[in-house]
């Protein structure tokens, strides 16, 4: 049957990113769920039976994060945006510093690369370099 989730995920921050929703409050409540100390998550940490999801909690996807850093701008809230921004940047840093490597994902809670994974870890992925580069790029502007 259709169900719908009751998990918040960054996928509910499409609506800000568009303009087709604009609540402040709303936004900061989705944020709240979301955000870790190092980052912000696929989606709030739930409790799935010890299932492992690649787009789970804590793992900080760099195409979320864009969508998640761009829908705050789009909505005004420029500080948590730049205090996302800034968690990914120091992350994707910090990681290479140690592992001379970009990863696809990374912990959102320890900022290092991820280890909960369906898969072996890839390494290098573009769009690690694309995003960073571009909330870089916003933040210094």
């Amino acid at each position: 049957g259709k169900t719908v989730s009751n998990t918040v995920s960054v996928a509910t921050l499409f609506p800000f990113l568009v303009g087709i929703q604009s609540d402040k409050i709303t936004l900061k409540k989705l944020l709240d769920r979301l955000e870790c100390k190092n980052g912000i998550s696929a989606c709030e940490k739930q409790n799935y039976n010890n299932t492992i999801y690649q787009w789970g909690y804590p793992n900080m996807w760099a195409p979320l994060v864009y969508f998640a850093f761009f829908a705050l701008k789009q909505s005004g809230l420029i500080d948590d945006a730049n205090r996302i921004g800034e968690k990914y940047l120091t992350a994707v840093e910090k990681t290479f510093e140690k592992t001379l490597k970009l990863w696809e994902k990374y912990d959102a809670e320890t900022g290092e690369k991820a280890t909960v994974n369906e898969y072996t870890e890839t390494e290098m992925l573009g769009w690690t370099a694309g995003v960073y580069n571009d909330i870089y790029e916003e933040i210094n502007q």
